[in-house]
Parts: structure tokens; C-alpha cells; sequence
């Protein structure tokens, strides 16, 4: 079963990848494993997933965001239909609503949806 990405997912995917120190998940979210910080979003945004489906969900969405990032450190993954990720409406809806915003107000409101 494929489930369309939430935009809060996609917010999320794009702290993670925005917010992540030298290869660690964010700070904020108290955990050195990506496995982890990934499932500490399960709860709110599963949105039918299994954990391990949202995680890999997740993981995907992040590298999506970093390969369009400078510096990103990730390519993500190739397809059959093009160059690895490239941007879709919801990736650019959140770089167009979050790109301009602090570090700070992207992680407070990704933690809104942590548990």
C-alpha cells in the first residue's frame, strides 16, 4: 500500500536534513540514531505506515530534501524517471514556505509533531 507524504511529513523530512550536524540527527531530538530520531514522528505522523514503512518513508524524503541542498553530503536515491529526487510540488512548497525561516522556528515546529 503506497501513502501519499504529509506536508507535515515533508516539514519534518526537511529539518531533518536542514538541522542534522555532521551526520547525527538533530540535537534537539536526544538520540545519536537515525532509526530513532525517524520513529520519534511515527506516533503524530504514521498516517497508516507501518514503523518501518514511515522510516523508510522518511529517510527517502529526507535525502530528497539534501540533494537539493548545498552542502547536502547526500545525492539520494536514483530512478527510472530521472536524476535522483528531483524537486516535486510538496518539496518546493516547503522550501518556499520554510527556507527563509530560523533554524530555531523549523525545529520548534517539527517537534510539534514529535513524541
Amino acid at each position: 500500500m503506497s501513502v501519499k507524504r504529509s506536508h507535515e511529513m515533508q516539514v519534518c523530512a526537511y529539518y531533518l536534513s536542514r538541522c542534522s550536524k555532521g551526520g547525527s540527527p538533530p540535537s534537539a531530538l536526544a538520540t545519536e540514531v537515525w532509526k530513532d530520531a525517524y520513529l520519534a514522528f511515527f506516533a503524530k505522523l504514521g498516517g497508516g505506515r507501518t514503523p518501518d514503512a514511515f522510516r523508510r518513508s522518511l529517510d527517502t524524503a529526507r535525502a530528497a530534501f539534501q540533494a537539493h541542498m548545498p552542502g547536502g553530503g547526500r545525492r539520494g536515491r536514483a530512478t527510472t524517471a530521472g536524476p535522483p529526487h528531483r524537486k516535486d510540488k510538496g518539496v518546493d512548497k516547503v522550501f518556499s514556505d520554510w527556507g527563509g525561516r530560523s533554524d530555531a522556528e523549523l525545529e520548534a515546529q517539527a517537534l510539534k509533531w514529535a513524541s
